[in-house]
């Protein structure tokens, strides 16, 4: 994974557990980067949905603690973003916002 190996994360990882967090954290800068640029993400969208109704833990826990846990609702690309997400991505987002709350209580 040459594109990856020059990344800080990359070489924090410890196992192969880490490594689909440094992509999706990868995944979710790009794609923050297209928000920005105010570009249509309806087919990121639906990706991201697929994720946020997955019967997979592991899959769930990707989208919350390796993709949404990345948006900044204090950066101007936040609210384009938030358009284009669907229900259920919409729920995960709040899911992982009380999810930190807790934590840092």
């Amino acid at each position: 994974l040459p594109v990856f190996e020059n990344s800080p994360e990359f070489s924090e990882c410890n196992d192969d557990r880490d490594l689909p967090y440094v992509i999706i954290g990868r995944f979710a800068d790009f794609v923050i980067r297209l928000s920005k640029e105010k570009k249509n993400l309806a087919t990121i969208s639906c990706f991201l949905e697929e994720m946020a109704v997955s019967d997979d833990k592991k899959t769930v826990e990707l989208l919350m603690f390796g993709f949404l846990e990345h948006l900044n609702p204090k950066e101007s690309y936040y609210e384009h973003l938030l358009n284009f997400f669907g229900a259920e991505t919409k729920k995960r987002l709040r899911e992982t916002i009380n999810h930190n709350n807790m934590l840092s209580s």
